[in-house]
């Protein structure tokens, strides 16, 4: 499991294909090149410092969306249209969605 003790202090490359994490020093990281993004809320409160936040297109058509990098919490949060862009029924015939 990886927590925002880690991702807090450093700059992390996430290669899931080759199943590698690469952790830089902040601020080195080059984020030329495909996959590559800064966190999306750069000038985020001090609570959210250690968050990363990354930007996806979700569904079809494409509906544009932050998303928090999951470090294991046991909720996530979505916006209604985020949601719906998944396929999560919003309707309230969902238990799990709240």
């Amino acid at each position: 499991l990886i927590g925002n003790d880690l991702t807090g202090r450093w700059d992390t490359r996430w290669d899931f294909g080759r199943e590698q994490l690469a952790l830089w020093t902040p601020g080195r990281l080059n984020l030329e090149g495909p996959g590559c993004q800064a966190n999306a809320l750069p000038g985020r409160s001090a609570g959210l410092h250690q968050f990363g936040f990354i930007m996806l297109t979700l569904g079809t058509p494409g509906v544009e969306a932050v998303a928090v990098v999951d470090t294991g919490a046991a909720q996530t949060v979505l916006n209604a249209e985020a949601a719906r862009a998944l396929g999560l029924r919003t309707d309230g015939s969902d238990a799990r969605v709240r």
